[in-house]
């Protein structure tokens, strides 16, 4: 008999959590090439973006998984970050960056709608392993 624990065949809660080292490096790089080519308050955006974007993806290549803090965060710096980019009319880029991201989850929020389990269903069509 196969001994497994429950939390290794889920995978580990340490899973989620991005490599420090490559958030910090990748958070280097991004924050050099913002400073060197932007203003100070896109720089600043493009920062704190570009580093929750290499968090994403280092947690996502591993686990195949984006962690809710990690998105949630992006959205809610992408909505504080909108009045910086747009100073001309900065309530009007919050409202454009709410409904964006509103349209956003109704589209996925129709996409998953269907008779298969809905983290798998795009469009109608299943893409789980099981239909491969």
């Amino acid at each position: 008999m196969i001994d497994i624990k429950a939390e290794e065949a889920a995978g580990s809660q340490d899973d989620v959590y991005p490599n420090p080292a490559i958030v910090i490096g990748g958070a280097g790089v991004v924050g050099l090439i913002s400073t060197l080519s932007l203003p100070w308050p896109v720089a600043v955006a493009s920062t704190v973006l570009g580093t929750l974007m290499i968090a994403g993806a280092e947690v996502d290549a591993r686990t195949f998984l984006l962690p809710d803090p990690v998105t949630l965060g992006a959205v809610i710096c992408g909505i504080l970050a909108a009045p910086l980019l747009n100073t001309t009319e900065p309530w009007t880029a919050v409202a454009e960056t709410i409904a964006r991201r509103l349209r956003r989850r109704l589209r996925l929020a129709q996409a998953n709608r269907g008779p298969g389990p809905g983290r798998h269903q795009v469009r109608g069509r299943d893409r789980s392993v099981a239909s491969a």
